[in-house]
């Protein structure tokens, strides 16, 4: 399961982000201590979908809620992907058949619009590039 594109951070930003969460998991309905061995700094809004790398858009997770986070964004964008191939392979599909198709992807879309939120930050700051 592809978890997005890895880039290393800058050593500073890494500093930053650890200080803020002062060794707790900065998702927010967790209260996870956490250090170097269970902890991911996880992007808001990851860089295939235009985020960067400001403090405001990495937050300092347990390995849990990252997998969570993870497992959710991949499972709707595999979901969205199969209907739109069912879709295309069957272009004279029955009415209902496609609407409920088409409706499933609208579900799919919100999911990975559904917001994760994190202590320690306004994320109305974050940019999308």
């Amino acid at each position: 399961m592809g978890l997005g594109k890895r880039h290393p951070l800058k050593p500073n930003k890494i500093k930053k982000v650890k200080e803020r969460a002062d060794g707790v998991c900065e998702h927010e309905d967790c209260e996870e201590k956490i250090d170097d061995s269970n902890s991911e700094i996880h992007h808001i809004i990851a860089i295939e979908d235009g985020g960067d790398d400001s403090l405001n858009n990495l937050a300092l997770i347990c390995n849990n809620c990252h997998l969570k986070i993870s497992q959710h964004n991949q499972l709707a964008k595999v979901k969205i992907e199969q209907c739109n191939q069912l879709l295309r392979r069957n272009p004279e599909m029955l009415f209902f058949r496609r609407k409920k198709l088409e409706n499933s992807i609208k579900f799919y879309e919100n999911e990975l619009k559904k917001k994760f939120y994190f202590k320690n930050r306004d994320v109305s700051l974050i940019q999308i590039n």
